[in-house]
């Protein structure tokens, strides 16, 4: 797991983290549930908000962060700090 710069854009925390072995990106804030109610982070409280690889250009653009980073988060290159669990 890595920690992206940038705000969620649904709900504004620094909580945005790579996943390269998902090639995914999620909020990891419990609170934060986006606008479309047939996403899973309204079915399952224990679900986070994800965004896979198609979306990733609409999570930069509305997360200010760039997507070179979420791009080289996941590909193993990124100089932003990696976060252990």
């Amino acid at each position: 797991m890595v920690r992206l710069r940038g705000r969620c854009p649904l709900c504004a925390s620094v909580s945005l983290r790579a996943f390269p072995l998902r090639r995914a990106v999620l909020c990891i804030n419990p609170g934060c549930r986006c606008p479309h109610t047939a996403c899973g982070c309204h079915a399952d409280l224990a679900h986070r908000h994800s965004w896979p690889e198609g979306e990733w250009a609409e999570l930069a653009a509305g997360g200010a962060l760039a997507l070179e980073e979420i791009t080289a988060a996941l590909d193993g290159g990124s100089t932003v700090v990696a976060v252990s669990r």
